[in-house]
């Protein structure tokens, strides 16, 4: 059987552990910058329905209202992969519609 090691990058002077040690340092992680913007008002006009991007100007899904469950929802394209900090931002931004609309329905009610 032959040794993997040479084929990894593991070269002379290298054990396995500083190999790691050297490939984890050149790992990128990509830049989780999403842009949300507004795109219009649903067909009832009491919500409103906005686009995600990713940086490079890609549609990622969409956020709108979803009556079911009485809240803005993020719904994904399919094929979309995305972090945590990608997700976290989206959620971030779902609680503050989520408490906006709430807040303006009970100013309407008044």
């Amino acid at each position: 059987m032959q040794d993997n090691r040479s084929r990894l990058g593991t070269g002379p002077g290298l054990d396995d552990t500083e190999a790691n040690q050297e490939s984890l340092q050149e790992v990128k992680h990509p830049p989780f910058l999403l842009e949300i913007k507004e795109a219009g008002q649903s067909l009832s006009g009491k919500t409103k329905i906005f686009l995600v991007y990713n940086d490079g100007g890609e549609e990622l899904g969409e956020i709108k209202w979803f009556s079911h469950w009485r809240q803005y929802c993020f719904y994904q394209l399919d094929g979309v992969v995305m972090s945590a900090e990608c997700l976290d931002k989206i959620a971030s931004f779902l609680h503050k519609q989520n408490r906006d609309h709430r807040d303006n329905l009970s100013i309407r009610k008044r």
